[in-house]
């Protein structure tokens, strides 16, 4: 069982006294390895160091400790009782090791063979001068307030002499007398835009005060300067002081007690060295901050606010942000949920009008299978038919001119229709090739009307008219295509309107639209619904009403057409007649005339 015993030099009540013994307490309270025994003895000498009362207490702790063998180990806490055992404790407790709790004069005394160390704290002045300047930026001049009467102020004053009389600006001035009316003259003397800096005081003419300050009323400041009061006592913050860089004395006696608790399981005290406590703590009194309109967007979230109460919006702000992020997030995980719905829909639909036009576009191939069947069998029967009729030995010469003609306008058909199949496969595979050239448009607008026009009479169709349309101009129009396939498609167009219509008028033209020409075909015999004009181009589409007027192209001529249009960088279209029909329109590049 160890026994250790802790002298205090202020009476319970007083409020770093009270604040350190609770530290030492519970931190010796939580040790498991040891057995240790407490006494604590409060030594009231703040009123009364005279060496009678320090006599009277010598005498008290040698009745109950008659023995020094009985302690193991003393906890000083503070000066004063630190100065006690400096001049009795000799005769009560010689050998007994001291472990102190703020002794800030503890290098000044002569230990003899007594082993001795501690726990001290450093005030953090210069810190708090420049924290009262970022805070009060109009800050001028702080006056420090310590009374040298006291040891833990004789301590003060030996590192307020360490620091430099300006700092940042602001002048330091001392106060280190102990009584009430030079303290009044040093406050009155105070310019504009000062602070106080609290250490310790003592006022001797007024014992009543003295009491009052003890006790952390600070009143008689706040009521007698508007300047603000720094300090790095954490226990005087609800005494209506601003605050600063602090130090708690629960953090002192914490750490005196570790020290006491590693000496008493066997570490050497010259082992354990005395530790310097430093005021990390930045702890400000929200009170004072609103008295002098200091924003709180000043501090982080490390600093301390005493006597904050703060908003819901303070208090819940993480949570309502949780709340917030889960609930976007949920958002967004039904928005991609909807999304990808949507995207399946779609794709369902796309995937069903894919299958549709599979389907439509086999039975398409089906239906130009068995028509490419039934137009290639007749001209061929009939060319095998009337060949085989030439070999009669009865025909007249009238009749053999009459099948050889038959024979050869079954093979021109043939041969149109295996030319057709040849292109649509190489523009399929891309081998189709072009040979462009320079074409006078009006030229070859001649050339297919003339060719054309031999065809309807050859037709015999006299209520037929063929009518070539040509612009207003003089211009000689020439564009840079190949004439071939221009040919190809003009004359195609021309003459499916002129094998299935009877009468009317059938229209072979072109007309200038800014930058293109556009040849046109009006074909009276040919009526086309919506549906039909949208898909009249597609391959192996072939309208049924439309079955004899095409009766040549089986589906392919147009669609023919219509991408060697393209080939030749321009557009082949479908329109109705203002009056009756379809009109075909081939658009294509202009470019410059002869004149130009």
């Amino acid at each position: 069982m160890k026994h250790v015993l802790v002298l205090h030099s202020y009476f319970p009540n007083q409020g770093w006294t009270r604040l350190a013994n609770e530290g030492i307490m519970s931190t010796l309270h939580k040790e498991k390895d040891l057995a240790i025994t407490v006494d604590i003895r409060y030594l009231d000498m703040r009123n009364d160091t005279s060496k009678v009362r320090l006599t009277d207490i010598k005498n008290d702790l040698h009745d109950e400790y008659p023995d020094s063998g009985d302690v193991d180990l003393l906890i000083i806490v503070d000066d004063l009782a630190f100065q006690f055992v400096n001049e009795k404790g000799n005769e009560l407790f010689p050998d007994v090791p001291i472990v102190f709790c703020s002794a800030k004069n503890y290098k000044s005394v002569d230990y003899g063979n007594r082993p001795v160390t501690g726990v001290n704290e450093s005030i953090g002045f210069v810190k708090n001068i420049r924290l009262a300047k970022q805070l009060l930026p109009k800050t001028t001049t702080a006056l420090l307030l310590n009374s040298e009467n006291l040891p833990t102020g004789k301590g003060h004053l030996a590192e307020f002499e360490e620091f430099p009389k300006e700092v940042d600006g602001v002048e330091i001035r001392l106060w280190k007398d102990h009584t009430k009316n030079s303290l009044l003259d040093a406050l009155n003397d105070l310019p504009e835009n000062s602070v106080l800096f609290y250490g310790i005081t003592s006022f001797t003419d007024d014992r009543e005060l003295d009491l009052i300050v003890n006790l952390h009323d600070f009143s008689f400041f706040t009521d007698n300067t508007d300047a603000a009061i720094f300090s790095h006592n954490y226990d005087l913050i609800n005494s209506g002081i601003m605050g600063g860089y602090t130090i708690k004395a629960e953090d002192i006696g914490e750490e005196t007690a570790k020290m006491a608790i590693e000496y008493l399981k066997g570490k050497p005290i010259d082992k354990l060295p005395v530790k310097l406590v430093t005021s990390d703590h930045l702890t400000l009194n929200y009170n004072a901050l609103k008295k002098y309109n200091i924003p709180m967007k000043n501090f982080n979230n490390k600093s301390i606010l005493v006597n904050y109460s703060p908003s819901f919006w303070d208090q819940h702000k993480n949570i309502v942000i949780s709340i917030i992020i889960i609930f976007i997030i949920q958002l967004i995980f039904i928005v991609i949920l909807l999304e990808q719905r949507r995207a399946l829909q779609k794709s369902h639909i796309e995937l069903k009008l894919a299958q549709k036009s599979a389907e439509e576009s086999n039975q398409m191939k089906k239906v130009f299978l068995a028509n490419m069947n039934h137009e290639i069998r007749t001209p061929l029967n009939a060319i095998i038919g009337f060949s085989n009729l030439l070999y009669e030995e009865n025909l007249t010469e009238k009749d053999k001119t009459k099948y050889l003609n038959l024979i050869n306008e079954n093979s021109e058909n043939l041969l149109n229709i295996v030319g057709d199949l040849l292109d649509l496969s190489k523009i399929e595979s891309g081998a189709l090739e072009l040979f462009p050239r320079k074409v006078n448009v009006n030229q070859l607008i001649k050339e297919i009307y003339d060719t054309s026009n031999m065809l309807k009479f050859e037709q015999e169709k006299t209520s037929l008219k063929f009518i070539q349309v040509e612009p207003d101009t003089d211009d000689k129009i020439s564009i840079y295509t190949d004439p071939y396939r221009l040919k190809q498609i003009l004359y195609n167009l021309v003459i499916n309107a002129i094998k299935n219509t009877e009468e009317g008028e059938i229209k072979l033209g072109y007309e200038l639209n800014g930058k293109d020409v556009k040849f046109f075909v009006e074909n009276p015999g040919l009526h086309l619904n919506a549906k039909e004009k949208e898909r009249i181009f597609e391959p192996f589409y072939h309208p049924l009403k439309a079955y004899n007027i095409f009766n040549n192209s089986l589906g392919t001529t147009l669609s023919l057409m219509y991408r060697l249009a393209k080939l030749l960088n321009g557009s082949l279209t479908v329109d109705d007649i203002p009056g009756d029909g379809t009109v075909f329109i081939l658009s294509l590049p202009l470019t410059q005339n002869d004149s130009n």
